[in-house]
């Protein structure tokens, strides 16, 4: 009390005493000169500050763990401006995966930055984040830095940040899992189209014989003999088609226009190719 009416100490002055209880006890004291009586006098005033200096210490522990939590997470966190937009602060993770540096990201948003993909997904994510205040597993699509498209779950949820209503997103890239599941279902495709070609050789094949047949019968009554070799060896070739179809164990696709795949019959494999 007398440092803070010398001027050494300020007031109010927060210190730690021990009741009579022998509990630790935080306490807030502010003192000050007064005239008492036409007497020089000090003001003091006292108050347990215990629960309220706990909850700060709480608080602190809170946003240690908060803080050490965003830096580590192996998914991408950011913080932005729920009115505008603009990045406040992303986690390492962010800018390892999009390739972009904290100088270009910081007081910029997704939209100049052409992250997402589809902007009206973008759109319809606000919509929702202004009436729900959280959206969950989103699927997007967003853009690195380099043109690469990735695959994410992206959620995210309305916080007070300081003075200023904000977007704390967290996103999960899940390329690996979603070109997997493509690249399965294409194999499962790909797999039907072959069980329907097998199925079509097989019909074909008795037509086919019966061709045969039939050029062997006519082969003593007409004279130009190399349009009938010809003929034949154009059922030969289709035979081997039919047949390679037929036998294919494993199989490959080469890709055509416009990404679309067929099954190449001259790169797979049958029982026969193996040994």
């Amino acid at each position: 009390a007398i440092a803070m009416l010398k001027g050494d100490r300020t007031s109010p002055y927060l210190y730690r005493a021990v009741d009579k209880k022998g509990e630790l006890k935080w306490i807030i004291e502010s003192v000050t000169s007064i005239s008492y009586n036409d007497q020089a006098a000090i003001l003091g005033y006292f108050m347990d500050y215990t629960e309220r200096e706990h909850a700060n210490e709480a608080l602190a522990r809170s946003e240690e763990k908060f803080h050490k939590a965003f830096r580590s997470s192996p998914d991408w966190i950011v913080i932005s401006t729920l009115e505008d937009g603009f990045y406040i602060d992303v986690n390492e993770a962010f800018l390892e995966t999009t390739g972009y540096s904290r100088e270009e990201v910081i007081g910029r948003t997704s939209v100049e930055l052409g992250i997402w993909v589809d902007p009206e997904q973008r759109n319809e994510m606000v919509k929702v984040l202004r009436e729900q205040e959280k959206v969950r597993n989103l699927e997007a699509k967003f853009r690195m830095k380099s043109g690469e498209i990735r695959y994410v779950l992206w959620s995210a949820e309305v916080i007070d940040y300081g003075d200023e209503k904000c977007l704390i997103a967290v996103t999960r890239d899940i390329t690996a899992r979603k070109r997997a599941e493509e690249e399965r279902l294409e194999k499962e495709r790909l797999k039907g189209v072959l069980e329907i070609a097998c199925t079509t050789c097989h019909e074909l094949n008795q037509p086919l014989q019966y061709i045969y047949y039939l050029l062997d019968e006519i082969k003593d009554k007409i004279s130009d003999d190399k349009s009938l070799q010809e003929l034949r060896q154009q059922c030969e070739r289709m035979k081997e088609i039919m047949t390679k179809v037929e036998n294919i164990t494993t199989y490959k696709a080469t890709e055509y226009v416009k990404g679309e795949k067929m099954i190449d019959i001259h790169l797979s494999e049958s029982p026969e190719g193996k040994e």
